[in-house]
């Protein structure tokens, strides 16, 4: 059984942690300026409660694309 410590390591240890939404964003534009990354989302981490920077699930990109007729 994996200890809640090692869990959060593993989902925002090496990601940027965000206090607001509008720092998160304003991150994401200078990566996509400097790298062209996209299809990002801000979403709040529920280990560590900061915003970060990350990619939408397949699940969520499937959900989508099915609702918007794909």
């Amino acid at each position: 059984m994996t200890s809640r410590r090692r869990l959060r390591r593993a989902q925002c240890g090496n990601k940027v942690g965000h206090e607001t939404e509008d720092a998160a964003w304003t991150h994401y534009r200078g990566l996509h300026q400097r790298t062209g990354y996209s299809g990002a989302v801000v979403y709040r981490c529920r280990w560590c409660g900061r915003q970060h920077v990350g990619r939408m699930s397949q699940d969520k990109r499937k959900a989508m694309k099915k609702k918007r007729g794909y």
